[in-house]
Order: structure tokens, then C-alpha cells, then sequence
């Protein structure tokens, strides 16, 4: 069952109580990056998943600002994310989201829900940066789900305004001993082993989604970013189920002279048949 914090929600499949999460690099995890019959592609398990239209991306100023408004994928048909009974599902779009997560904030930093822009109406969670001296501002939430084996974790990004070469982390997971994170700049940090999916497109939805197999041989993370590209690794992790792990939001940000704007929408966990 999944744990959350605060009141439960509607769309939700189990209830939840906070729970605190202390997540460590581990570097006994081994890694191997395998790109082979990789080019962007959807895997075959993500018939479930929903497949935003995907326009061409706005050019960014030198900023890193884009014109929000501009969203290529405006008026395209929705399919509602949380069908079919995922693990966890957030639109963002009943009751008071940001109650049901743990919050990680700083003085400079806001996490908002917001209806100027979002993926599937009406709201999405608005994470924003404001420049500052601080070292690694975070504006970020957290969840963690009931012990699971393989999962699949899937979300759509907009970055509407970003620090043009600076490092600024959209995602985190853990489970077990496979553990990642991913960065704007299309960087794939996994347990100290370093890849990328390619630079990550501004000023329009995009999905990501994240798919992690421990009972098959061999092992597998998958992380695939739409308009930019995927990484397949293999990992040597217990194939024992373990509580998933997520942060995101933007966070790790150095010093920020520009600001960050993002925001997230429909973001689904689901279990993986074997």
C-alpha cells in the first residue's frame, strides 16, 4: 500500500501516513550501460501510459526562460492517467496535493500547484527557484511506496525556465540498491556511474518515464526522456521487493543567478508483471 502524507486521495488506489526517507548512494551497486536497440522509443510495456502530443520544442533565451504559453501540445486529446490501477497517480488536480507529500524547501525556493499551465486540466505542481547564494536550493516533493519488485515510473515535465550550464536535478529514485538520478542537462547519475539520455528540451510537455526490472536476467533500468533520448543499464541489485523512493521537482540547483521554473503533472507509479 502505498504511505503518503495527509487526507486520501480520491483518485488513489490505498491510503497513506507519513513517512520520512533518509536515501544514500550505495556503491556496491554494479552498472553497465547497454544503449543497444535504443533510439527514444516507448517500451513495450507502457501500453498503459499516456502519450501527450509532442510539438516542437520553443527556443530557449539565454536565460534559459521560454514563452510558457506557447505549449505545443495544447488542445491535444488526454487519456486519464490513472486507470487501470497504478501503485500511485497524481494530476494535481483534486484537493490539496502538496499535503499528501513530504516537502523539502528552502527561504528561496517556492512549490505551488498552479492552473496557468498544466499537462491534463486543470492543475500541475509548480516548482520555482529564485536566484540566491545559496549553494543547492531544493524545491522538491517526496513519496514512498509499499515494498515492490519491478515498477515503472512515469510523469510529464515542463521546464519553463532554467540555469543555462548549471547542474539542477529533476528526478530521484531509489530502490533498494539501484538508485539514479536525472538532470536537466540530460546527465544519468546511477550509485557514482554516469550516462545521459541528451539535453532535455524547454517550453513544452514532456514524458519521462523510468522502468526498473529485477526479476528478469539480466537486471534493467530504463530511463527514456521524449524529445531528447534513453539509457538502458544493467544492474546487479537483490531481486527482493523494496519501498520505491521518489523526489522530484528541481533541486541541487548551485547558487542560481537565473531562477528555475518547473513544473510536473500525471505523475504515475505502476507495478510490472514479471
Amino acid at each position: 500500500m502505498l504511505e503518503r502524507v495527509g487526507a486520501p486521495h480520491v483518485r488513489q488506489t490505498a491510503t497513506a501516513s507519513a513517512l520520512a526517507v533518509a536515501v544514500a548512494f550505495t556503491a556496491s551497486c554494479s552498472l553497465l550501460v547497454d544503449t543497444d536497440g535504443l533510439g527514444g522509443a516507448r517500451s513495450e510495456d507502457d501500453a498503459g501510459s499516456i502519450d501527450g502530443a509532442a510539438g516542437a520544442s520553443d527556443a530557449a533565451a539565454p536565460d534559459g526562460s521560454t514563452d510558457a504559453g506557447s505549449d505545443a501540445d495544447a488542445g491535444a486529446a488526454r487519456v486519464d492517467p490513472c486507470t487501470d490501477g497504478p501503485v500511485h497517480c497524481e494530476t494535481f488536480d483534486e484537493g490539496d496535493p502538496l499535503s499528501r507529500y513530504e516537502i523539502d524547501d528552502d527561504p528561496e525556493t517556492s512549490i505551488s500547484i498552479d492552473d496557468a499551465l498544466s499537462f491534463s486540466p486543470t492543475r500541475s505542481a509548480k516548482f520555482e527557484i529564485e536566484p540566491s547564494a545559496n549553494g543547492s536550493p531544493d524545491a522538491t516533493i517526496e513519496l514512498t511506496t509499499s515494498p515492490i519488485l519491478d515498477v515503472s515510473l512515469e510523469g510529464k515535465v515542463h521546464i519553463e525556465r532554467f540555469e543555462p550550464g548549471a547542474v539542477g536535478r529533476l528526478l530521484f529514485i531509489a530502490l533498494g540498491d539501484a538508485t539514479m538520478y536525472l538532470e536537466r542537462s540530460g546527465a544519468l547519475v546511477t550509485s557514482g556511474l554516469s550516462s545521459s539520455v541528451g539535453e532535455i528540451p524547454a517550453g513544452r510537455w514532456l514524458t519521462i518515464r523510468v522502468e526498473l526490472r529485477r526479476s528478469t536476467s539480466p537486471q534493467t533500468l530504463t530511463v527514456t526522456v521524449e524529445g531528447a533520448g534513453a539509457q538502458r543499464l544493467v544492474v546487479i541489485v537483490p531481486n527482493t521487493p523494496s519501498r520505491l523512493f521518489v523526489r522530484l521537482g528541481i533541486s541541487e540547483a548551485p547558487s542560481p543567478t537565473t531562477g528555475w521554473v518547473v513544473r510536473w503533472d500525471d505523475i504515475v507509479i505502476r507495478h510490472l508483471q514479471p
